[in-house]
């Protein structure tokens, strides 16, 4: 019975993963498969490739210009995570309303909310960006007032 070429395929895949073990074992320096006697299958001999380590990458400061670094302004302003669960609610309310005129009133909250955190959130990165406030480890500080408070973002109001 000749081999198919799946089942060639398949006997090509096995041969590689286990060419694959043997070579990650060898250069970890155990045996590949102790206990097991190796089989008669003619494989390439294993050779163990030397990569020079990289050096670290710098430390790149974030860049509020092109916002490289998003922020989740849901998690360290308030009034965005309320912003955010009403974005979630309104989206479900269009997936789930049956009624025409009830889903187009909810796409319309939906848009509005979306927007108005849209709005926040660009606001908060111009005042991150004119340090206006800063990010400590995962906490949002206020400096407007020239000394480091917590974030009120009830003092915080965007049109």
């Amino acid at each position: 019975m000749s081999e198919t070429l799946f089942d060639y395929q398949t006997r090509l895949r096995d041969e590689e993963v286990l060419y694959l073990l043997r070579a990650i074992a060898t250069g970890l320096g155990i045996a590949p498969f102790p206990g097991v006697a190796e089989p008669n299958a003619q494989t390439p001999p294993l050779r163990v490739v030397e990569v020079e380590a990289s050096e670290p990458a710098e430390d790149e400061t974030m860049d509020v210009s092109t916002r490289t670094n998003r922020n989740a302004w849901s998690k360290l302003d308030t009034r965005c995570g309320e912003l955010t669960d009403l974005r979630t609610y309104w989206f479900n309310r269009v997936e789930t309303t049956k009624d025409k005129k009830a889903a187009e009133r909810a796409r319309a909250e939906y848009v509005n909310v979306r927007r108005q955190y849209g709005r926040r959130a660009n606001a908060l990165y111009r005042l991150l960006a004119r340090g206006e406030i800063e990010i400590v480890d995962g906490v949002l500080y206020d400096l407007r007032s020239g000394v480091r408070a917590p974030w009120d973002a009830s003092l915080f109001v965007t049109k």
